[in-house]
């Protein structure tokens, strides 16, 4: 028998540092009021002292393992997406993985960037409905801080980032204790077009060169090599055309309209995406949540996080379905619709 695979605990962590448009570097010469209208975002998080992208997951991590009532013990697998690691190899999972106390259990990593956590809830939701696993950590957690440029060359990319983590357990089972929704995946669908990766992307090394961090060797300017290139524009429209497509078709799938939908919760990219997606799906505005405005594009951790401050605040009532959305890097992007049951 097919094992249905439900989210059953789900949890967050913010650093403590705010940075607000206004406390942006001053070598980026920012416009406080011109970065909120072009993207939404008025503030994000920015982590201080030595601190790890797995720090970040770890705190997620067992925020998500209370929520469901559930010991590191009882996870028999992780999957973890970021873009930042701590370094360059070993992935997330295994740098998470003593944080909480859990040994000899397997590991993965998806690198899929901003459609990092449906890309996972994707393999998680295949391995239980195969037994090969009974209850799965997915970790979602980014440092974005450490890797952006601050000068004024950067400025159409920098003050849309920030740091956090988010965290969801999937099991085969209910927990028969617990009192929140637990979430039913209803539909889920990524996709990825490689040919125009090159429009989003950090290099920091090249393995078609030797040496592979010779940046002198690929272009005049070290900070096209060491922090994110971004075509803006274009990333602008492939992510509103994907995002509508995939949400429309996975409503369809499911034998539903959009007035079955109790709310949207788009990848938190720039607001202004998100409110030309609902848009173009004549999606009514007080249906799309959003928190970019508090903690900037977090990439993988940007929809389970949102989702998990959803809960927190009590919105989000059993029978309700949500459709969420993402686009980024890859080009990647998905859609999934959940029940809260």
């Amino acid at each position: 028998m097919i094992a249905k695979p439900l989210i059953v605990g789900i949890g967050h962590y913010l650093p403590d540092r705010i940075v607000r448009n206004e406390d942006l570097p001053p070598p980026m010469n920012a416009d406080p009021a011109g970065i909120t209208k072009r993207t939404g975002v008025v503030e994000r998080r920015w982590i201080e002292g030595k601190i790890r992208t797995s720090d970040l997951a770890a705190e997620a991590a067992k925020r998500a393992l209370a929520d469901a009532r559930l010991e590191p013990t009882d996870i028999d697998c992780i999957v973890a997406a970021t873009l930042s690691n701590d370094y360059v190899f070993p992935g997330l999972g295994v740098y998470t993985q003593p944080k909480l106390g859990i040994a000899n259990i397997p590991a993965y990593d998806i690198r899929n960037q901003c459609s990092g956590f449906l890309y996972s809830l994707n393999v998680a939701r295949a391995f239980v409905m195969t037994g090969m696993y009974k209850r799965i950590l997915i970790v979602c957690a980014e440092v974005h801080s450490r890797g952006l440029g601050k000068t004024m060359k950067h400025a159409h990319i920098t003050p849309l980032f920030g740091d956090g983590a988010a965290s969801v357990v999937m099991s085969a089972d209910a927990h028969p204790e617990r009192t929140r929704p637990t979430f039913s995946i209803d539909v889920l669908n990524v996709f990825a077009d490689g040919k125009h990766a090159d429009r989003l992307r950090q290099r920091i090394y090249d393995v078609g060169i030797d040496p592979f961090i010779d940046w002198k060797q690929v272009t005049d300017d070290p900070e096209e090599f060491w922090y994110a290139e971004m075509d803006g524009q274009f990333i602008f429209r492939r992510a509103v055309d994907g995002m509508s497509k995939a949400g429309r078709a996975a409503v369809a799938q499911a034998g539903l309209t959009l007035d079955d939908i109790a709310w949207v919760l788009p990848h938190q990219a720039n607001l202004n995406i998100s409110k030309t997606v609902c848009s173009m799906m004549k999606i009514p505005p007080e249906k799309m949540l959003s928190n970019i405005q508090r903690v900037g594009n977090t990439t993988a951790a940007s929809i389970p996080l949102l989702l998990s401050e959803t809960i927190d605040e009590g919105k989000i009532k059993r029978g309700d379905r949500i459709l969420t959305m993402a686009f980024g890097s890859g080009l990647t992007w998905g859609a999934a619709i959940l029940t809260a049951q």
